[in-house]
């Protein structure tokens, strides 16, 4: 029997399709970070049977390990199960429309499609992603009477790693904070299908946690993964504080705001669905904000009862007929455009350094900060008179629609230029907030340069000999690990002549043979904590900020260029290929 397509699934079908849309655009394209390439790597490992030890992620690293296995490690196959976790959560609000309120939950939707913090953790590769959203899906699958599917997915949700019971227990808080409510209240409490819920939670946890008893040493790693989380409370190494709360405070503002409104209007009208969206609020700002070991992405714990809450409140303030809807609009309209020229004035302070201050008087005569300060001082002023204007003149609730919805178009810009940040796609993606560990900066180029050299003297892109002396940082791992002839070494042997050479110092190889050497960027990440004022500002602007890099010398053998014998059988370069590497030597 085939369903009737209506136009409220309609709208849902596009809200996934926007929100998988996004996970999935140049998902293999973007550059990897140190975490994820350690994460990767015990996936690869697994996959060819390399004997390893399994981190406290069970559940990425038993998924990607099928992807691997099946078509090869690559950044695209490491990041699709997180990416394919992160869109479903796109669907809870359809089972939790009848609670929420049809318009709110299609709100909803598109919100958590678009979230900045959830698309960046919907990008990593990771497991954090599969606790949030198969674990959130499963509450709302639960509260829609589906407690078979629920289970199964809480079951999959408890294999995300640390950040499961993170969830677990700002959840347990919640519920007991809403108990004593309850019972404040004389509120009945809501019976569970426990019976049928628990069982398949077991299914799911077991059959996922094992992958169907192929890898049974998946549900130790389970374990570990609580002893990961009671660690955190006491080793820490968490994101640094400041970064938490711009993070919080910048690429979510929209949610934050609404939400808090929404929060408000709840409290004092005692709605209860409000209520508990905000202990849930309450109970995730500080439990994230306490936890040591608590990374950036970790706010999607917060996030999502705020869009919840924000979600209600844009109906709230827009319910209802106006006979003056045509005025709010075009105030709306007028108010969006002098926030947007206000902004180019604020980039223009930012980015202009002189203009030609020409008469000796009246404006000309004003310095152009001072020109640029006035235009964003009067355009906001401008625009509250006029609020006000149409508040007096035609009816207080058709200025106050038009104010809020030119707020709101102007945020939602925001929001989306947030998004669009998060997924990495920037010209300065080292610089994300949601970053919890350096980015890999050179690795195409890295890998390039050992094929081309590997092409030419081995007729392989893959065969050539490489030593790397004292680095065993995961993301190098993960770019050298398709050649094949590769030692990990803590010391070069005085008299090898390996055909190339990575080590950390520029300081020419003392070994029997010449090298030529190149620098390369393995690594970046933005110091937070060291910013100042205008660096923020230009950063707000531009997503520039200074970088801290880690360097990386690759050392080639001289003789492996045109007119020197190679490592292997000799083989006639074509005639328009030049050297890979440039016959200077690094600085020392």
């Amino acid at each position: 029997m085939k369903l009737a397509m209506t136009w409220e699934k309609g709208v849902y079908a596009a809200a996934l399709g926007v929100g998988l849309g996004l996970r999935l655009a140049h998902l293999g394209q973007t550059a990897f970070s140190e975490n994820e390439a350690a994460l990767a790597l015990q996936a690869w490992d697994l996959a060819r049977g390399v004997p390893t030890v399994m981190g406290p992620q069970p559940g990425y690293l038993l998924l990607t390990l099928v992807n691997f296995f099946l078509g090869g490690a690559n950044e695209f196959l490491a990041r699709l199960w997180p990416a394919l976790a992160g869109s479903l959560l796109v669907l809870a609000p359809w089972f939790l429309r009848e609670r929420l309120g049809r318009v709110p939950a299609v709100i909803l939707a598109f919100a958590l499609a678009l979230d900045p913090a959830l698309l960046a953790l919907s990008r990593t590769a990771e497991g954090g992603i599969f606790s949030v959203s198969l674990g959130l899906l499963a509450l709302a699958l639960l509260a829609a009477g589906k407690p078979a599917p629920a289970g199964f997915l809480a079951g999959a949700a408890l294999l995300g790693g640390p950040a499961a019971w993170l969830g677990l227990l700002v959840g347990a808080l919640v519920w007991l904070w809403s108990r004593w409510v309850g019972r404040k209240t004389e509120t009945p409490a809501e019976a569970w299908p426990w019976r049928t819920f628990l069982p398949w939670l077991g299914v799911g946890l077991v059959g996922i946690g094992t992958l169907f008893m192929l890898r049974p040493m998946g549900l130790s790693a389970w374990a570990s993964s609580f002893l990961a989380f009671w660690r955190g409370w006491q080793l820490g190494g968490g994101s640094p504080l400041n970064q938490m709360v711009l993070a919080l405070g910048l690429m979510e503002a929209l949610p934050l705001l609404l939400g808090w409104v929404g929060l408000l209007h709840g409290w004092w009208r005692k709605d209860a669905l409000d209520g508990l969206l905000g202990r849930w609020f309450a109970v995730a700002l500080v439990m994230v904000l306490l936890y040591p070991a608590r990374q950036v992405t970790d706010w999607v714990w917060v996030t999502v009862p705020l869009w919840a809450l924000a979600a209600r409140e844009v109906c709230r303030l827009f319910e209802g007929e106006d006979e003056y809807g045509l005025i709010s609009i075009g105030q709306a309209v007028l108010g969006f455009t002098l926030m947007g020229f206000a902004w180019l004035n604020v980039v223009g302070l930012n980015l202009v350094q002189e203009e030609v201050v020409t008469g000796p008087g009246g404006l000309n005569s004003l310095d152009p900060t001072t020109l640029r300060t006035l235009s964003i001082v009067i355009s906001f002023v401008l625009f509250v008179v006029i609020s006000i204007m149409i508040g007096v003149g035609w009816s207080r609730r058709a200025g106050l629609r038009g104010f809020v919805g030119a707020v709101l178009a102007a945020m939602l810009v925001w929001t989306g230029s947030a998004a669009w940040h998060s997924v990495g796609l920037s010209k300065h993606p080292e610089t994300s907030l949601w970053l919890s560990s350096p980015l890999i900066t050179d690795g195409d180029l890295i890998r390039s340069t050992l094929g081309d050299l590997s092409e030419w003297n081995v007729r392989s892109r893959s065969g050539i000999e490489i030593v790397v002396e004292d680095n065993a940082s995961p993301s190098l791992r993960w770019l050298l690990r398709d050649f094949t002839q590769v030692r990990y070494v803590n010391a070069l042997a005085v008299d090898g002549t390996p055909a190339v050479v990575f080590t950390r110092s520029s300081q020419p190889l003392s070994l029997p043979a010449a090298y030529t050497g190149q620098d390369f960027v393995l690594q970046s990440s933005s110091p937070w904590s060291l910013l100042y004022g205008d660096e923020w500002v230009r950063w707000l602007i531009t997503r520039e900020a200074p970088t801290q890099q880690e360097a990386l010398f690759l050392w080639a053998r001289s003789d492996l260029f045109a007119g020197g014998q190679g490592t292997g059988p000799a083989v006639e370069a074509p005639e328009d290929t030049g050297p890979v590497l440039g016959p200077q030597e690094a600085a020392p």
